[in-house]
């Protein structure tokens, strides 16, 4: 009875007529997910800004990376190198990977499809990609616009630029345009960098003062910033201390992104293992962003000069070397198996292992009967591995920082 009434109420939001009136399942999820939840209460009055869509110039694109991403993936898939997935994975990738999938191997539309990544379906799980037609609606469009100063004002609360709301007492959501447009040169003065997202595979988001400003960026910048201040707390970033970082699930390469521009100088290798099909959207957009020489894709030979390194699941889990002194996770070890995360914990627990950072939420939910995967859980019954630090998120509710070091013998 309770799965037939789920059933009903994810059939109406589903429909196109209150999808028409902004009420869908990717709204209602955006405000669950806003930290500030009294601002609901004043959405119709928080500063708007409009979603603007930038188009990348595809003559800038080098079509070389495009050979070596069909290159790289028909050995991945004919190595059979996707079998080791979740049941939540594999229904996605069936149903939202398929055009690029099939692109990659049989096409010669891989190019276009890449170029405008930002905008596609096949980006679901990675980036907010085509659900951006729910914010066509007058209430769509206050929604999506609340989620993204719920996110600026969540970093800058962060960063001390803003004070930090409290929900007991006080003002809330008292912010002009003016302000969130001084909010945003507060936050670079403070990290020292341009936050505006690069114009690769067409994103789109807010532009406040010309930095365009993404969903997920946010999110990124915010998990970096904190990583930084995790290793320097625990007195790692030391000028001449270099690490090898390992990231199990590396999205489109966001965190990479932000993490090699921020701790440039203490990155000696850079690895992301993901899904294969995953590992060729990194490929695109890392090889974009920075110089292509510096990628290394999945089933290539390792360049020395390469900093950043691509590998599929399996290609890292038959990998011996396993010198990786950094491991990271950021939203997406509760979507894994218990038995894919625990076999990942497992190589990551080695004298080699200096931190494991954890970005993830705990959530109480089963997918394709299966409850979600508490990082926590499994990593107490690893018997090498040391909670020592567990802080709640200041970018989402519901999400938990943890960072484990090995345990003394």
């Amino acid at each position: 009875m309770e799965n037939k009434r789920k059933y009903v109420i994810k059939k109406i939001l589903n429909s196109k007529i209150v999808n028409y009136f902004g009420i869908s399942i990717i709204n209602l999820d955006f405000l669950l997910y806003v930290s500030h939840y009294k601002w609901i209460f004043k959405i119709f009055k928080i500063p708007y800004f409009k979603i603007n869509f930038l188009q990348s110039d595809i003559n800038q694109i080098d079509k070389k990376i495009i050979s070596r991403i069909k290159k790289s993936y028909s050995i991945s898939i004919s190595s059979e190198q996707g079998k080791n997935i979740s049941g939540m994975w594999d229904y996605d990738l069936n149903q939202y990977y398929h055009e690029i999938h099939d692109s990659i191997l049989n096409k010669d539309n891989t190019l276009e499809l890449f170029n405008n990544m930002f905008r596609s379906k096949f980006v679901f799980g990675l980036a907010s990609g085509d659900a951006v037609k729910h914010s066509n609606s007058f209430l769509g469009k206050k929604i999506w616009n609340l989620k993204y100063i719920d996110s600026i004002i969540s970093l800058s609360s962060y960063l001390g630029c803003t004070r930090y709301e409290s929900p007991q007492q006080g003002d809330y959501a008292q912010y002009s345009k003016v302000d969130i447009e001084n909010i945003i040169v507060s936050i670079e003065n403070q990290i020292k960098s341009d936050i505006s997202f690069p114009n690769i595979g067409s994103p789109y988001g807010i532009t406040i003062k010309k930095t365009l400003l993404t969903q997920e960026d946010l999110e990124h910048l915010y998990a970096a910033l904190r990583i930084k201040e995790y290793l320097t707390h625990l007195g790692l970033l030391k000028e001449s201390n270099k690490f090898n970082f390992l990231e199990i699930g590396g999205g489109y390469g966001g965190l990479c992104r932000w993490l090699n521009i921020i701790l440039e100088k203490n990155i000696n290798t850079y690895t992301i293992v993901d899904l294969p099909l995953i590992s060729q959207i990194q490929a695109f957009f890392l090889s974009s962003f920075f110089k292509k020489d510096n990628v290394v894709l999945a089933n290539e030979k390792n360049n020395l000069n390469s900093k950043i390194i691509l590998k599929t699941d399996l290609e890292y889990l038959n990998d011996t070397e396993n010198n990786y002194n950094i491991v990271l996770n950021q939203n997406s070890m509760p979507e894994m198996t218990d038995e894919i995360v625990e076999e990942y914990l497992n190589k990551i627990s080695n004298d080699n292992l200096k931190y494991f950072i954890s970005f993830n939420h705990e959530a109480i939910s089963t997918h394709f009967n299966q409850k979600q995967v508490s990082v926590r859980e499994i990593c107490e019954k690893n018997p090498k591995l040391n909670l020592i630090l567990r802080n709640p998120s200041f970018m989402r509710n519901g999400y938990l920082e943890e960072v484990y070091n090995l345990k003394k013998s």
